[in-house]
């Protein structure tokens, strides 16, 4: 696989993909990815953490354990309803190189509006190290 196709996995949203890691789609194509979860690059994720047990149930709408690629629901309902709680967003990197006082470091993301759309800091950073964010804002 190339750099790009390790980083390329399936996920709710960018938000959720780039916290969770849980399978790849080197192919970036969406239908690598269970039904309902869509292909991203660029998540920054190394390995992949898998489906916890209590995801199948949300994936399958009931308690058996079927893989997370199989619906539940045969009308279709159950793909509505992840449809409708994926919210559009555009992929953004903050990338921070900390300096002598990386204690210090904060970064807040506001919209038009000054309403506060991604914020972070204040991580264990270490001196000169890089430090990346990535965050899927609407």
């Amino acid at each position: 696989l190339t750099d790009v196709q390790t980083e390329m996995f399936c996920g709710l949203s960018w938000q959720d993909v780039t916290s969770k890691c849980r399978e790849r789609c080197p192919s970036g194509e969406d239908t690598e990815c269970p039904e309902g979860f869509f292909c991203f690059a660029y998540t920054g994720c190394q390995e992949e953490k898998g489906y916890p047990e209590d995801e199948y149930q949300h994936l399958n709408g009931h308690g058996d354990e079927e893989s997370p690629g199989d619906s539940g629901n045969a009308d279709g309902k159950d793909e509505e309803k992840q449809e409708e709680k994926i919210e559009p967003c555009v992929p953004f990197q903050v990338t921070i190189t900390p300096d002598n006082w990386p204690q210090e470091i904060s970064w807040t993301l506001t919209n038009e509006a000054g309403e506060v759309v991604a914020d972070d800091g204040n991580e264990e950073m270490t001196k000169g190290e890089p430090y990346i964010w990535l965050e899927c804002v609407p």
